[in-house]
């Protein structure tokens, strides 16, 4: 099975294909979609979904997982972020997928944090 996750971001929106045999999981394939704070909304939007597509078109996933929006204090950037979610969507065939929406990861935060610790002093 060959399985697509991405990570939404406007000004970056990260992709990766894994693949799994009998049990054996490996990396096929990763990137990052960038698009320049000076382009339209639109446009941004529109490369994203384009190069997603390429993407889906070359290494066929059956599945997606997509992150969701995480923006900690700066609530602001949950807007711009949605809005590539939605672009990230439109790329997958989701009629024909089983897709998923993740949690963000959780290795992004401090080892502290993870583990409800105090932050060392």
């Amino acid at each position: 099975m060959v399985i697509l996750g991405i990570d939404p971001g406007l000004a970056n929106t990260g992709w990766g294909i894994v693949e799994e045999r009998r049990g054996d999981v490996r990396c096929r394939a990763y990137g990052c979609i960038e698009t320049s704070a000076g382009s339209g909304l639109a446009a941004r939007l529109r490369r994203i979904a384009n190069e997603l597509t390429a993407v889906v078109d070359r290494y066929h996933p059956q599945e997606a997982a997509v992150e969701g929006i995480y923006f900690g204090a700066n609530v602001r950037s949950a807007i711009p972020t949605a809005h590539a979610r939605g672009a990230a969507l439109v790329a997958c065939p989701c009629a024909a997928w089983r897709w998923e929406s993740t949690r963000p990861c959780r290795s992004s935060k401090p080892w502290w944090v993870r583990g409800r610790r105090t932050r060392p002093r």
